[in-house]
């Protein structure tokens, strides 16, 4: 049994102070999806767990800075020793969103870097 079936959608992730570099309505409720079920420390099988739904996040737009941000802080926190990834690595996991123009992605990104 799912622990939420509403995701959220562009207009309403921000409104609650997430604003989603997409404009997909699919791509903002994978990435709620994908949040929600790491914040509430579950995977649902229904949903394909964690791994499916950043996978098919990943995948709804290769353009949305948010969704890379969410897939490298999560591979990040997955890892015992995550600093055992070079810088390198990191910023390539990242690709453009370094110099997204939207200041709210540019500090997440530039906080899994430092």
């Amino acid at each position: 049994m799912p622990f939420r079936e509403h995701w959220r959608d562009i207009q309403t992730l921000h409104n609650d102070g997430i604003p989603l570099d997409t404009t997909s309505n699919e791509t903002a409720k994978l990435f709620d999806e994908t949040l929600t079920q790491y914040v509430g420390w579950y995977s649902d099988k229904q949903l394909r767990g964690i791994k499916g739904s950043l996978s098919h996040l990943l995948t709804s737009d290769a353009n949305c800075s948010g969704s890379r941000i969410l897939a490298t802080a999560l591979q990040l926190l997955s890892m015992p020793r995550p600093y055992v990834i070079a810088h390198a690595q990191v910023i390539e996991m990242l690709g453009n969103t370094i110099t997204s123009s939207n200041d709210y992605i540019k500090l997440h990104a530039q906080a899994l870097i430092d």
